[in-house]
């Protein structure tokens, strides 16, 4: 009797990890393969954006959007540049969650944004 509470236990337990990896990977998001981007912040407080792209086929698209989805940026690169890089310069907007997205074609990038204040710390000097 132990060995077949044993058995069907791991067996439940086997079968709930599988599903559990098998959702995992349904939800990890798909890289596009039509171009690469490499996106950071700049020691300013600006996004670099850059994109090369396989294939020129269709225009870049760059949007960023606040969070109720009201567009804040947006450039259409034309067909002719194979290679593009983008500043933005964030200064303006408040603190708060943005959303970036590149599309080329039917591919679509999409990163998270969060802006916020950064505190400065006092310092303290004694002479």
């Amino acid at each position: 009797m132990k060995k077949t509470t044993k058995t069907i236990i791991g067996t439940i337990v086997l079968v709930v990890i599988t599903c559990i990896s098998a959702f995992a990977d349904e939800k990890e998001a798909k890289k596009p393969t039509g171009f690469r981007t490499g996106i950071y912040r700049s020691i300013d407080g600006k996004i670099n954006i850059y994109v090369d792209r396989v294939n020129k086929s269709a225009p870049a698209i760059i949007l960023l959007s606040d969070d109720g989805g009201q567009v804040l940026y947006r450039e259409i690169i034309r067909n002719n540049y194979a290679k593009f890089g983008r500043a933005l310069n964030v200064d303006q907007l408040e603190d708060g969650h943005y959303t970036l997205k590149i599309m080329i074609g039917n591919e679509i990038l999409s990163k998270s944004v969060f802006l916020t204040e950064q505190k400065i710390q006092r310092s303290l000097k004694i002479e």
